[in-house]
């Protein structure tokens, strides 16, 4: 196909198509395209859906700022469990808030306890921590 009969059809303007008056008739128009069909394809482009984009992003800023693969993993999983980005972020928010806790997000009361009284508190379900240098013992248990 000619130079200028691609530019017309692309709907290209300029100097040279515009200067030049190129006006074809119909029919050469016609003529010129066909010589092009052999060499045209369709092909079908499958676009992603907005929140798979945001998913993407998501999974993209996680990596960026530098988080393990283990933690990339955990938001990938979450992400595929919910519909919607917004409806896993308070999961993902929770993940977070869980890594900057100690103890990996468990929380814990701790005590100072004499030898007395520490049968009772280890059948409460308290665990001893350290036995002091004043014979005091510290204790702990996991909270809610």
């Amino acid at each position: 196909m000619k130079k200028t009969f691609r530019e017309f059809l692309l709907g290209h303007k300029g100097d040279y198509l515009d200067e030049s008056d190129f006006k074809p008739f119909e029919e050469q128009v016609r003529e010129e395209y066909k010589k092009a069909i052999p060499h045209l394809a369709i092909f079908e482009v499958e676009t992603p859906s907005m929140e798979e984009i945001r998913k993407k992003q998501l999974l993209d800023m996680a990596k960026m700022l530098g988080h393990s693969d283990e933690k990339i993993k955990r938001i990938e999983e979450i992400l595929a469990k919910y519909k919607s980005v917004d409806e896993a972020m308070d999961k993902i928010r929770k993940l977070r808030e869980d890594e900057l806790l100690p103890n990996g997000g468990r929380r814990f009361k701790a005590k100072i306890v004499c030898e007395e009284g520490l049968v009772n508190y280890i059948e409460a379900g308290w665990e001893i921590v350290k036995e002091l240098k004043s014979g005091k013992i510290v204790i702990k248990r996991e909270i809610s």
